[in-house]
């Protein structure tokens, strides 16, 4: 769930901090959005998903990071 809109990146990454997959890149309405990880080709895991929004009116830059687990 976003504030407000703005420009914002949703990227999963592995243990290890590398960046698996980029799930959007590019301008983002506020509110809740859902987006679909195809993850064929990843080994279950643990992984984190990181939100990065630009800032807004008030210049303030935010980053959400959650992290999930993927079972195969």
């Amino acid at each position: 769930t976003l504030p407000e809109a703005g420009e914002a990146t949703v990227a999963v990454f592995d243990v290890l901090g590398r960046r698996v997959a980029r799930l959007h890149a590019g301008p983002l309405a506020g509110g809740t959005h859902r987006f679909r990880l195809e993850a064929a080709g990843l080994p279950s895991g643990v992984y984190l998903v990181r939100v990065d929004q630009a800032g807004g009116p008030a210049g303030d830059a935010q980053a959400l990071t959650e992290r999930i687990t993927l079972v195969k």
